[in-house]
């Protein structure tokens, strides 16, 4: 459903009516990218949790300093959050084995 809208440009259907207009669309915009990026279905393309933090902090600290932020500009994709380096080799089928164990526990 997120991706649906991401692509039909409707992302102002996923935030609540309550709040009418009173959002801050880039912050959306980079919730829902980290969304998406989050949900790969390769395990090894997904960012990493401290890169989560890291894209969603910044957004958060640009918007509340009042830093005009032309998203387009900075990143070479187009999306709203940026993560560096993908870790592994995508194609590498033992990637995607992951024993019961490390899916539960302590954290």
């Amino acid at each position: 459903m997120v991706r649906e809208l991401n692509e039909e440009k409707k992302l102002d259907k996923l935030v609540d009516r309550d709040l009418k207009d009173l959002f801050d669309v880039a912050e959306l915009e980079c919730a829902v990218d980290v969304i998406l990026q989050c949900t790969l279905t390769n395990p090894i393309l997904r960012p990493k949790m401290s890169e989560v933090l890291q894209a969603l902090e910044s957004n958060v600290t640009l918007a509340e300093n009042g830093v005009d932020l032309n998203r387009e500009a900075l990143l070479p994709y187009g999306g709203s959050c940026s993560f560096s380096v993908r870790h592994g080799d995508p194609h590498d089928s033992s990637s995607f084995i992951i024993e019961p164990i490390e899916l539960s526990g302590p954290r």
